[in-house]
């Protein structure tokens, strides 16, 4: 998008509390979306589609500051990367280090998942 775009700790923890059904696409598609819509240079919990905003509300899902002391924004790419190592950690966790179950919880082929794997270290064993 070529744009310079920080994100706030508070929306940060919003995108890491909320369920993601649509798995590591949606997360994708919405942080795309919010970023062309944005109207300043920094991403809040204004920034959030409706339906987000409704189901972290129906879900009581604690959209706070963290505890740790840090500067209120974030960069962008950097966020988004680590959204997906946790995401995928936590697939290879659910999965039992299987990849093509892991693939098949994020959405995404067993040939992507390596390669990701591969771009972020992320070891193929606990």
């Amino acid at each position: 998008m070529e744009k310079d775009i920080t994100i706030s700790y508070q929306l940060l923890n919003a995108l890491v509390d909320f369920d993601w059904p649509g798995n590591v696409r949606q997360l994708q598609n919405t942080i795309e979306r919010m970023v062309i819509l944005a109207k300043s240079s920094r991403l809040d919990l204004d920034d959030l589609p409706i339906d987000i905003k409704n189901k972290l509300k129906e879900s009581k899902a604690s959209i706070t500051k963290t505890e740790i002391e840090y500067s209120d924004n974030v960069i962008l790419p950097k966020t988004v990367e680590e959204l997906e190592i946790n995401a995928i950690k936590r697939a290879l966790e659910e999965s039992g280090f299987i990849i093509k179950k892991a693939a098949q919880i994020l959405g995404i082929t067993p040939r992507q998942l390596r390669y990701r794997m591969d771009k972020y270290k992320i070891p193929f064993r606990k």
